[in-house]
């Protein structure tokens, strides 16, 4: 994993973990790596990774089972989902639409670039 210097760690790490679930890497009520496990694979500090799993744990993507390890909530996917999606929505769209703004690109533009982006991806 490259670290980026915008984003702190731990919430890269977060979204490895959840990059992970949504592909079913690990699926509903599956166990995930072990926090020593995880830092030892991606060369972080054990801390960093118990935070990204109090992370992960606060937003009722993963939880523990006392001694047996960490594991993937029921729809966990889906919550990563709408997690993203809100994340987009709220600070990442204002953003992009400045950028389209400045381009002076106006809706009709965009929503053909976007049908075109679909119909290459289906």
């Amino acid at each position: 994993m490259a670290i980026q210097d915008n984003k702190p760690v731990y919430l890269q790490l977060a979204d490895v973990l959840m990059d992970d679930i949504v592909s079913r890497k690990y699926t509903d009520d599956g166990r995930v790596p072990s926090v020593r496990e995880f830092a030892a694979d991606h060369q972080v500090n054990v801390n960093t990774v118990a935070r990204t799993y109090e992370y992960l744990t606060q937003r009722d993507i993963i939880y523990t089972r006392r001694g047996m390890g960490y594991f993937v909530w029921s729809g966990a996917a889906a919550r990563v989902a709408e997690m993203r999606r809100q994340e987009f929505l709220n600070h990442d769209m204002g953003y992009f639409f400045g950028i389209m703004r400045s381009f002076g690109m106006t809706p009709d533009e965009l929503s053909n670039l976007y049908k075109e982006y679909l119909g290459k991806i289906n």
